[in-house]
């Protein structure tokens, strides 16, 4: 609508006439501006949830949540199981749950627990932070999915959720799951 100035538009003889939008025309103006307006409010508030941190995924599958899930990481030798009644609080201090020895992880750093749909993650107020595929855990409990990688103070846990009746993979298999730099998630 902007764009619509009236001016002078030129006759095929050669005369001048003044032009000036009928109303149609002022209305189809300013419908395309409002949907390029919506558009674009939408595209912001997504890009702006996505650099908070606040985009969450949706739970899995009901069938992938019944399954055990298991918290795999080279730093422990064996696998632990995550309990629907348990949380499991991760960090550097004596008496918590997973244990990981390290200056970089804070004593009481994350938390996994089961919310009813299906085990989530959250970061505790860390100071390193914890992040999931890459992408910053703040504030929000984020689900959990078979093949997650968890980060606290750099050190990397993942999450397996085998088939029925398979036992996890071993801490020298979660290899396969290494987060690429760069590489685009879901």
């Amino acid at each position: 609508m902007l764009l619509v100035v009236s001016g002078f538009v030129p006759s095929p003889l050669g005369e001048i006439h003044e032009y000036v939008p009928n109303f149609l025309e002022l209305r189809v103006a300013s419908g395309i501006f409002g949907v390029g307006l919506l558009l674009f409010t939408v595209l912001c508030k997504v890009a702006v949830s996505i650099e908070a941190g606040r985009l969450t995924r949706s739970p899995p599958r009901t069938e992938l949540a019944n399954q055990p899930h298991w918290l795999v990481s080279r730093l422990f030798h064996h696998a632990h199981q995550l309990q629907r009644d348990v949380r499991l609080v991760l960090g550097s201090e004596e008496g918590v749950d997973v244990r990981i020895l390290s200056d970089r992880v804070s004593r009481k750093h994350a938390e996994i627990r089961w919310d009813g749909t299906c085990f989530v993650v959250l970061d505790l107020g860390s100071t390193n932070g914890t992040t999931l595929n890459g992408h910053q855990v703040v504030g929000v409990p984020c689900p959990l999915f078979d093949g997650d990688v968890l980060a606290l103070g750099g050190h990397e846990l993942f999450v397996s959720v085998p088939p029925a009746g398979e036992e996890p993979v071993s801490p020298a298999e979660t290899r396969r799951y290494r987060i690429e730099p760069n590489r685009p998630t879901e």
